[in-house]
């Protein structure tokens, strides 16, 4: 499996550009495109015309966020034909967010409703990918599927929005959506309560957890795409706790200053270990994600958070 396929649970960076969502910019151009040779017939186009907000992505896409609009083009020669703009909040190959805006063009039916390629913005125009939207079953959502950059396809969907609806800063992070049947299992990390629950110490060094953990070196090498260096930590402890919906709270001392961080979505394949990192407390917003291996009383992996990146090696101390 490609480590594209173990990039983190969901990781928050800083944008350094201004993001901007649907009510202040377009999600990409759907203006002056000629008919196409094939239009899609009216019955099919209509119930795709919205403005819409990305909610959940498969998680291999590397897509943090994203926005779409599909609207019915003026057409002097015939009937109008689907035309549409996707904006998305990628991840590109250094762990940085990017804003990729494509327009969708053109429109086709296809198996369950329409399908059109994702091309690029500026000079000259390139196929990047493809999306496939499905008739929607409801007024509110519609799934689809997207492949981009040649990988894919991955499941998509969307929530309607009204005309009115403004989005302030970026569109909010999409729920990762898993892909595979070797995903993390879940609940908690590990089969039972023992084998995780507990206190545990921040140890004097962090060392490279990929340089030791084979099974592990994809999502380790993904994390730590997320800054030439992680930041220093001089202390930290953790507290993770068991039960219905296993959780931990984590306590990190880097520059002088004391951050806390709450896990949840704790889950777990053989050594590895996953968790959504969320700031505030545990129903606060999500932040970043950690992803590391056990070995009895030892974790060790890679915490992103709110930009920054840190290597913990942690001893469970009871």
């Amino acid at each position: 499996m490609s480590a594209r396929r173990f990039a983190p649970l969901l990781v928050l960076l800083v944008l350094t550009a201004g993001a901007v969502g649907i009510a202040r910019a377009t999600t990409g151009n759907t203006t002056g495109f000629p008919p196409p040779k094939v239009i899609v017939p009216a019955a099919t186009a209509d119930p795709f015309e919205g403005r819409y907000l990305l909610t959940e992505v498969g998680k291999g896409a590397n897509v943090r966020s994203g926005e779409m609009k599909v609207e019915l083009s003026d057409n002097s020669e015939g009937p109008a034909f689907l035309v549409g703009g996707l904006q998305l909040y990628e991840y590109n190959s250094a762990g940085r967010l990017e804003i990729g805006l494509f327009s969708l063009y053109p429109f086709a039916e296809a198996t369950g409703g329409v399908a059109a390629p994702l091309l690029s913005q500026g000079v000259g125009q390139t196929t990047l990918g493809r999306i496939k939207l499905l008739s929607p079953s409801n007024a509110t959502e519609l799934k689809g599927e997207l492949t981009l950059h040649s990988s894919g396809p991955f499941p998509i969907v969307f929530k309607r929005l009204s005309e009115d609806h403004a989005i302030n800063g970026s569109p909010p992070p999409a729920k990762q959506l898993k892909e595979t049947s070797e995903e993390p299992e879940a609940p908690g990390w590990g089969a039972s309560a023992a084998e995780y629950e507990g206190e545990y110490e921040l140890t004097d060094t962090a060392p490279d957890p990929a340089s030791e953990a084979a099974i592990l070196a994809p999502v380790i090498v993904v994390a730590q795409r997320f800054g030439a260096e992680g930041v220093p930590v001089s202390g930290g402890t953790m507290t993770a706790t068991a039960g219905d919906s296993p959780s931990a709270e984590l306590s990190l001392e880097a520059g002088g200053e004391t951050s806390t961080y709450y896990l949840t979505d704790l889950a777990w394949r053989g050594d590895q270990r996953v968790a959504q990192v969320h700031s505030g407390s545990i129903s606060g917003p999500i932040v970043g994600g950690f992803e590391g291996r056990q070995a009895g009383g030892s974790l060790k992996g890679t915490l992103e958070a709110e930009g920054a990146r840190y290597d913990l090696a942690f001893e469970r101390t009871s």
